[in-house]
């Protein structure tokens, strides 16, 4: 084991907590807690935030959410992830939402397709954005790529309705 890259962890941390303190022309995004896991997910190898979701002007989407952040690390490649829990008080709104077109979901640039585990809806960063942030030496650049996932996993509803 090697400790001198755990900084990267609290850093990523951070960066979580950076993004999901902000307004956008769609959304609002707010921080709800922190180190927590998506539904009743385990704990041990993940670490993120929840946050509130509220979208802006859309009659057709529920306009409060909450969703989750984070990373498991619990291998020899971590995963950075976006979950959704489908309960009516957390994620299901955001579910309800795409289920209807579950047959059109699909890979995009910024995440792998979605999927369904453990009562979440899933969203890995796809592995060329992947790439992209861990080559980059760039802090603010990192931020930026982590945005960009973000945000595209909180507009894709908008490609259905």
């Amino acid at each position: 084991m090697k400790l001198d890259g755990i900084y990267s962890l609290f850093s990523l941390m951070q960066l979580f907590g950076k993004l999901t303190k902000r307004e956008e022309e769609q959304f609002k995004i707010l921080t709800y807690n922190t180190n927590k896991l998506c539904g009743n997910g385990n704990s041990i190898g993940a670490t993120g935030v929840n946050f509130e979701l509220i979208y802006r002007n859309r009659e057709k989407l529920d306009q409060r959410i909450w969703g989750w952040i984070g990373i498991y690390f619990n291998r020899i490649n971590p995963i950075l992830l976006i979950g959704f829990y489908n309960n009516p008080n957390w994620g299901a709104g955001y579910i309800n939402n795409l289920l209807p077109y579950k047959k059109q979901w699909a890979k995009q640039n910024s995440f792998e397709k979605p999927y369904e585990k453990g009562s979440c809806l899933w969203f890995e960063m796809s592995n060329e954005l992947r790439e992209r942030f861990e080559d980059n030496n760039d802090v603010k650049e990192q931020e930026q790529i982590l945005k960009q996932f973000m945000d595209d996993v909180i507009l894709y509803p908008f490609k259905f309705i």
